[in-house]
């Protein structure tokens, strides 16, 4: 069995190890300006590796980012 490697759009690779479930991958945070929230937006652009018999990968993944105050009761 070998880890399953996913190369995405902008050059970045998630590496999920033998017997694993899960990879991840660290993005930096663009500067926006405060009153927008930032979108991140990435696709896959081949896997390799895991020994899939067959495995489609494509798609795109949008993440939105909410990062504020929490509003508390008084």
């Amino acid at each position: 069995m070998r880890r399953l490697v996913i190369s995405l759009a902008n050059a970045s690779s998630i590496t999920i190890p033998v017997n694993a479930t899960s990879g991840s991958v660290n993005y930096n945070r663009t500067e926006q300006p405060v009153h927008q929230q930032p979108t991140l937006t990435n696709s896959i652009t081949g896997v390799s590796g895991g020994n899939f018999e067959k495995l489609e990968a494509s798609g795109t993944t949008t993440t939105t980012v909410t990062d504020g105050p929490i509003d508390t009761p008084p």
